[in-house]
C-alpha cells in the first residue's frame, strides 16, 4: 500500500484538502486544512461531495484515464493556506 506520509521531512499538503500530487484518482473527504473545521461539518462535506461529482463526470465524459493535482499546485496552494492561517490565529 502506498504512503501518504511527508517525504524527506517537508509538509505533506493536499490541493484543495481533498488530493495531492503523485496519487492517480485519490480522493479524500476531509484532509489538512478542510474547511470541517472552519464552518459547518456538514455543509463542507457537501461542498467536496460536489466537487468529486464534477471531477468524476469529466473523467467520464471526456475520456480520461487518471488525474492528479500538478506537485506545483499542491505546493502553491499549501503555501497559499499556511500563509492565511497565520491572520486568523
Amino acid at each position: 500500500m502506498a504512503s501518504t506520509s511527508p517525504k524527506n521531512g517537508e509538509m505533506s499538503y493536499l490541493y484543495l484538502s481533498v488530493g495531492t500530487d503523485g496519487y492517480q484518482n485519490y480522493f479524500t473527504m476531509a484532509g489538512p486544512n478542510c474547511l470541517c473545521g472552519h464552518g459547518s461539518l456538514v455543509e463542507s462535506l457537501n461542498w467536496t461531495d460536489d466537487y468529486f461529482v464534477k471531477m468524476i463526470k469529466k473523467v467520464a465524459t471526456e475520456n480520461i484515464k487518471h488525474m492528479a493535482p500538478k506537485a506545483s499546485s499542491v505546493r502553491a496552494f499549501g503555501k497559499y493556506q499556511d500563509e492565511v492561517h497565520k491572520t486568523l490565529v
